[in-house]
């Protein structure tokens, strides 16, 4: 039950992110929505656009046009603002350090990870944990 609350929690925050970059989102095609369904389930680890245009039998180039096509950005960037959107949730619901936010939502490399959600986010991730305390 918690799990599908936070699975919603994260389809909003989702739906919130692309409304604030003033993105329309077009209805995505059936691979496009297996593969949101997909980055959704399985951001914590390591997924390339070569994957993802091979689940749905598509060259590289046509997958990424297509993705492009009916959400407005790339894949690459859909999952690193699907990354730094679970990572603020952790760091600001759970007590995880920030290297363990940084893994858990898909980063070996905390520092990287630090570097890439201050230049997203405004903040450091440390800021941000800080903050709440």
């Amino acid at each position: 039950q918690q799990e599908e609350a936070a699975g919603r929690l994260l389809v909003l925050l989702s739906a919130l992110g692309r409304a604030a970059a003033g993105r329309h989102v077009r209805p995505a095609t059936a691979p496009i929505r297996r593969s949101l369904t997909h980055m959704e389930a399985n951001y914590g680890g390591p997924i390339t656009l070569t994957e993802l245009a091979n689940m749905e039998f598509l060259s590289v180039s046509r997958y990424s046009a297509l993705f492009r096509a009916c959400t407005g950005i790339p894949p690459k960037e859909y999952l690193i603002r699907l990354r730094m959107r679970s990572a603020m949730e952790l760091l600001t619901r759970t007590d995880m350090s920030v290297t363990q936010v940084a893994r858990a939502v898909g980063y070996a490399d905390p520092l990287y990870f630090s570097r890439l959600f201050k230049k997203r986010m405004g903040t450091p991730p440390s800021e941000v944990r800080r903050a709440l305390r």
